[in-house]
């Protein structure tokens, strides 16, 4: 039985946090670029290993390979640090989660990667779509000026990625 004095801040008081998020659990809508081109991604391959193995083989390194990233690499980076995870291990109340933490579920955060280097993957500034894993081509690879677009980056090496 709960006693009443928390009962009533559990039930019968207004809540402000709760009038905010009373979708709490359910996705926010992710933002779409419906009008431009889209390239849809692979499914990512499964993770091997646990999750300790993982951080233990994690590194930071500041010398890149002048190759561009498969279309393959690109999906697994952004599945695994912004997609929807799928699978009822994953689910809250039947609702999908995604892979990074966000407070009231409300996912704030979106990402546009810069393609440099044309690989599988054309030259162009992109916004990655995590409800249809792929990625939306918001600017063409001709209007992209490496060297103008370099001075906005502090650290060289972000350039050189």
């Amino acid at each position: 039985m709960i006693d009443p004095f928390f009962n009533y801040f559990q039930e019968e008081r207004s809540s402000m946090s709760r009038d905010i998020y009373q979708g709490v659990g359910k996705p926010a809508a992710c933002k779409e670029y419906k009008r431009f081109p889209k390239t849809s991604l692979p499914p990512p391959p499964k993770l091997e290993g646990s999750l300790s193995e993982i951080l233990e083989a994690r590194r930071s390194i500041r010398s890149f390979l002048a190759e561009p990233l498969s279309l393959l690499e690109i999906s697994s980076l952004l599945f695994w640090s912004m997609g929807f995870l799928k699978g009822a291990k994953h689910t809250i109340d039947k609702q999908i989660r995604r892979a990074h933490p966000s407070g009231g579920a409300k996912f704030p955060i979106e990402c546009y990667p810069l393609i440099f280097q044309s690989g599988d993957i054309k030259k162009g500034i992109y916004h990655y779509n995590p409800t249809e894993h792929a990625l939306e081509q918001i600017a063409p690879g001709e209007e992209l000026d490496v060297d103008v677009l370099s001075g906005h980056f502090y650290y060289p090496f972000v350039r050189d990625a």
